[in-house]
């Protein structure tokens, strides 16, 4: 079976997975366990699968904004979301190449900035997606953003890596 990649080449790391400070926006407060990971950067950046597999809902909400679900084999689902509206013509069932585009960076749902919350679940569970990918040297961390008990775990994985 193929392994994860990253579904960005470039970016900057600005929140990890766990327990973070409660972020604020437009007066409403985010839950302060985050179920994924979060890389910023600039509106329509191309976002790729992390692996083969098929899209299981492609949506839009209020706290994701535009979403995609990506079922991968063995109960693992990809989630990618906060992007672009206009840039996802991905639909229910359609299959999906490693690496093929999901969808363009954006904004969307409840989000500070430009950014791709990447989350992926193992049967339901949520799993820290810096355990199973690789980041590319284009993925820098950001140390401000980035809680500081986290940082030093986050850098000894992208060591590790």
């Amino acid at each position: 079976m193929k392994s994860f990649r990253s579904p960005l080449n470039t970016g900057t790391l600005t929140s990890a997975f766990g327990m973070r400070d409660p972020v604020v926006v437009n007066g409403r407060v985010g839950l302060p366990h985050h179920d994924g990971i979060d890389i910023a950067n600039s509106e329509g950046t191309s976002i790729s699968a992390a692996m083969d597999g098929k899209v299981l809902s492609f949506s839009a909400d209020r706290v994701f904004g535009v979403s995609v679900k990506i079922e991968h084999r063995f109960g693992i689902i990809t989630e990618y979301n906060h992007l672009d509206i206009s840039s996802t013509i991905l639909e229910k069932g359609m299959p999906v190449k490693q690496g093929g585009i999901v969808g363009k960076m954006g904004d969307t749902g409840f989000a500070t900035g430009s950014h791709l919350d990447f989350r992926i679940r193992d049967n339901g569970k949520a799993v820290n997606p810096l355990m199973s990918i690789k980041l590319p040297e284009g993925i820098s961390l950001d140390n401000h953003s980035v809680r500081m008990n986290e940082t030093g775990i986050i850098q000894n994985i992208l060591k590790e890596n």
